[in-house]
């Protein structure tokens, strides 16, 4: 029987397909300064495969999204300056003024039944 990936692997491969696919990934290789081909090189793949990772077009197979996700964690920790990777995420798209109204007496998480309006209060 043919082992696929473990629980931790598979969890790594949404995560660099998200920092593709919301830009994070093409980011942080241009504030390093690395090359597409020197991503390539190390990733085992061609360049014009990153960019296309990077332009969200198409998602790098489970061995290369580990690969690249290592690098990046690597890179990360010497451009990044400490700061989460989520500093560097893009704006996120407007959502009517209605829906933080109506997510603020919401259940918190947990299923306390105490409203995220409640526990603000509380603290």
């Amino acid at each position: 029987m043919k082992r696929g990936l473990t629980v931790t692997q598979l969890v790594e491969v949404a995560r660099v397909r998200a920092l593709c696919l919301n830009g994070l990934a093409g980011r942080i290789r241009e504030m390093s300064g690395l090359t597409l081909q020197e991503v390539a090189d190390v990733v085992g793949t061609s360049g014009t495969s990153v960019r296309r990772w990077e332009l969200g077009e198409v998602r790098p197979s489970a061995e290369h999204a580990i690969r690249y996700g290592d690098l990046l964690d690597r890179v990360w920790l010497v451009v990044g300056g400490g700061r989460p990777m989520a500093d560097l995420q893009r704006p996120e798209p407007a959502v009517s003024s209605s829906f933080p109204e109506f997510w603020a007496d919401a259940p918190a998480a947990g299923g306390s039944g105490v409203s995220r309006t409640a526990l603000r209060e509380a603290s």
